[in-house]
């Protein structure tokens, strides 16, 4: 009984210690601020790119009507790009013509809401 009981102590402290270490791994993660990493993997366009909006006065506030994404490699030409904050999202085409930037139209977001924006980049 006594040998079970060590190997099962001894296999709960591995399963901690493996555990433990992979989230030691997790960077600026820690137990007083727990959440999810950001990192841009850029397989197309390696220097990233840019955004910037449209603002129309809505019925009562500052809305984002569009953005504009910017500094787009010619690599990523024909590619799908998706634009996403809060519940907007728009989806577009790159276009093959060397154009750098694609503007996209969205369902109006308060300008307010607009606390980060996620540019996906997919072909």
């Amino acid at each position: 009984m006594k040998k079970k009981l060590m190997i099962g102590l001894i296999a709960g402290t591995a399963v901690f210690a493996a555990v433990f270490g992979a989230a030691a791994t997790l960077n600026g993660i820690t137990t007083e601020n727990l959440g999810a990493e950001s990192t841009t993997v850029a397989a197309c366009d390696p220097d990233g790119v840019s955004t910037s909006y449209t603002v129309a006065f809505g019925a009562t506030e500052y809305e984002v009507t569009e953005v504009t994404v910017s500094g787009i490699a010619d690599t990523c030409d024909g590619q799908d790009i998706t634009v996403r904050s809060g519940t907007s999202e728009a989806t577009a085409t790159i276009p093959t013509d060397a154009a750098t930037s694609v503007t996209l139209g969205w369902t109006p977001l308060p300008a307010a809401d607009i606390a980060e924006i996620h540019v996906l980049i997919q072909g």
